[in-house]
């Protein structure tokens, strides 16, 4: 059988459609765009039961007839949580790509012992940005 599904029909359009803007962020300035994708990624963070700490946008870059936006970002979350988080933004559109990651645990001592500060909290950086197309 034929793959079936979302992302499969995002796929198929964007291949018959080369001037298709579904895989692209979009917006009328890079401001804008930043903003947006500043949105998404606290959109998806709290869905997925974590919670964004900071955020920072990062210079545009071209990339031959693209622009790329992105943002550094530090999230506060469990082990869970950062899965549905990477999958949700790595999967959906637009297209979002990860990079820099640093996972760290967030425990503390207490009297001598280790003591979890939030059962399974983690912290989490990381780069995500996608590309715009230059006009």
């Amino acid at each position: 059988p034929a793959p079936q599904g979302r992302d499969y029909v995002a796929v198929q359009q964007v291949q018959a459609e080369p001037s298709s803007h579904a895989g692209y962020l979009i917006g009328e300035s890079e401001t804008l765009v930043a903003a947006e994708l500043q949105n998404l990624v606290r959109t998806t963070v709290e869905r997925s039961g974590g919670r964004v700490e900071s955020t920072q946008i990062l210079p545009t870059a071209r990339e031959g007839a693209f622009r790329r936006g992105s943002l550094r970002v530090r999230t506060s979350t469990d082990t869970d949580g950062l899965f549905r988080i990477f999958y949700d933004l790595e999967s959906t559109l637009p297209y979002l790509f990860l990079d820099g990651i640093d996972i760290a645990s967030r425990e503390r001592r207490v009297r001598g012992t280790a003591a979890g500060n939030e059962a399974g909290t983690l912290s989490v950086s990381y780069d995500v940005y996608g590309y715009m197309r230059s006009g």
